[in-house]
């Protein structure tokens, strides 16, 4: 199980939440909800073990993180959405996790690539 925030101030609502709940995810009070409960647009995420949307939540994924999670977990399952345009969506959210990486610390690939070639 998570544990809540070094600083308890910084303890957010989810924390609270995690901390009450068991180690076993798929007995968390929270998938009872509607949220989690209803889906528009099929059940590629309702017939997965840990929808995208908890597994990140509770993992404190960023969004892109989440997006790649999301695209994973439903690629071919979609109705109307093919594998591979759900892999062209992954490849799309690394391509900008990357870009936002090197800007926020000014490390780029090539930096990396020259360092372990």
């Amino acid at each position: 199980m998570k544990e809540p925030s070094e600083n308890p101030d910084r303890v957010s609502a989810w924390d609270k939440y995690v901390e009450e709940t068991t180690d076993d995810v798929m007995a968390a009070p929270v998938l009872k909800k509607k949220g989690f409960e209803n889906q528009i647009g099929g059940t590629h995420y309702q017939d997965l073990r840990v929808q995208p949307m908890y597994y990140s939540e509770m993992n404190d994924l960023n969004a892109n993180a989440h997006s790649i999670i999301k695209y994973a977990s439903r690629a071919g399952k979609k109705l109307g959405e093919s594998f591979f345009k759900d892999i062209d969506k992954i490849r799309h959210c690394c391509d900008l996790w990357e870009d936002i990486y090197e800007a926020k610390t000014g490390q780029t690939r090539k930096d990396y690539d020259d360092a372990n070639t």
